[in-house]
């Protein structure tokens, strides 16, 4: 082809022109030279690596993920990024990792998690630290995969609290029932009050105040009565209605342990009209099915039974660093001057389409009169 016909060809940015002579991509010449300001890389390097990142999962989630056997990575990103030259040729790349989990559990919801871990990696980068050129430093993690790194007994939600208060006590048919409950009802409560720390440190109040009442109710030589009235049954009756709102709210009131949490919590409410009552007395009360139960059952130990759990997941990050080493430059390119004015942007007007057109007629095809009934009227049932 012709240095005058390759002249004629329209222009375009994108890939040269197959000159169908040569078979091989070939520019016009250009027709001036500009002189442009840019960022000029004179040197750069990239580094890849694997981090483990360790989560250490709540004991209020541990107790119910009994059943979860894959956990799933979100999302990892890089933040605070910082780009040191410590010496001459010598770069400190340190950034912050946030790793974003999703956690089954038992109930078929999923829990989230986050942890950020700090990263800092020292790099030889030649002319770093020259006079007049400039460090970027830029970290692209990608999220490989999540596993269950360690399953154990997962611990209650006062459980230090439970096994300092009865360690002491005999054992007997009311310490087992009170364990038996306290089991019973540690996981949901957990799972309830996990995503509330107003609620959380409330029911860690209210448990351990009762702790004596609960000790005497076991055995009478241990701990002691407690009346409750005016101020305290006012924020008893408070963090009950609470935590029934949030059963309700977390849609665990349809199942068999959510029920009967339900109904204890609504014989409890029952205090506030009864006030100056003995707790122990009301405590009692309401272990009473507890204790039949166990006694049809055959069980009275007091062993308290801890379910396994998710107490550890590791997720494999793949991080990679680009370290470039540049200045701001003027330089002269060849160029072919302004383009052409790009096409119009087509304009939406609004959501909806502007035109309408339907099929005509609107109504069923017409067919034959009789065709499908011939005898008629008399045909019909």
């Amino acid at each position: 082809m012709s240095e005058i016909k390759r002249q004629q060809q329209p222009i375009l940015p994108g890939p040269c022109p197959i000159d169908p002579e040569l078979g091989i991509p070939v520019c016009p010449p250009p027709t001036e030279i500009d002189l442009i300001k840019v960022q000029k890389v004179f040197n750069e390097c990239m580094h890849t690596q694997v981090e483990e990142v360790v989560f250490e999962i709540d004991k209020s989630i541990c107790k119910i993920t009994t059943q979860t056997k894959k956990v799933q990575c979100l999302s990892a990103a890089a933040d605070n990024i910082s780009c040191e030259v410590l010496g001459e040729g010598i770069v400190r790349v340190s950034f912050d990792l946030d790793v974003a989990i999703a956690i089954p559990i038992d109930t078929g919801d999923i829990v989230t998690d986050l942890k950020t871990v700090s990263v800092s990696k020292v790099f030889r980068v030649d002319r770093a630290g020259e006079p007049g050129l400039n460090v970027q430093c830029h970290v692209f993690p990608q999220c490989l995969f999540c596993f269950i790194s360690k399953r154990d007994k997962c611990v209650c939600i006062f459980d230090n609290i439970v096994e300092e208060s009865f360690n002491k006590l005999p054992d007997n048919e009311m310490k087992a029932c009170c364990i038996s409950l306290y089991n019973k009802y540690s996981p949901i409560l957990a799972q309830v009050i996990r995503n509330r720390p107003d609620l959380s440190k409330t029911a860690y109040k209210l448990f351990k105040k009762c702790v004596p009442a609960i000790q005497h109710t076991v055995d009478p030589n241990y701990g002691n009565d407690i009346v409750m009235a005016g101020e305290d049954l006012t924020k008893v009756e408070a963090f009950l209605q609470e935590l029934k709102n949030e059963i309700i709210k977390a849609n665990l009131q349809n199942t068999p342990q959510g029920q009967e949490l339900i109904d204890a919590i609504n014989r409890f409410e029952l205090l506030n009209k009864c006030a100056g009552i003995s707790l122990c007395d009301f405590l009692r009360s309401i272990i009473e099915n507890c204790n039949s139960t166990m006694q049809a059952n055959g069980n009275n130990s007091a062993v308290c039974v801890k379910p396994i759990g998710v107490r550890e997941v590791t997720c494999c990050v793949g991080v990679l660093i680009l370290i470039k080493v540049d200045s701001e430059v003027q330089l002269l390119i060849p160029t072919y001057g302004y383009p052409a004015p790009p096409p119009e942007c087509g304009e939406f007007l609004g959501e909806c389409p502007t035109d309408f057109t339907p099929e005509w007629p609107p109504y069923p095809p017409q067919g034959l009169l009789g065709v499908n009934n011939p005898k008629g009227c008399k045909g019909c049932q």
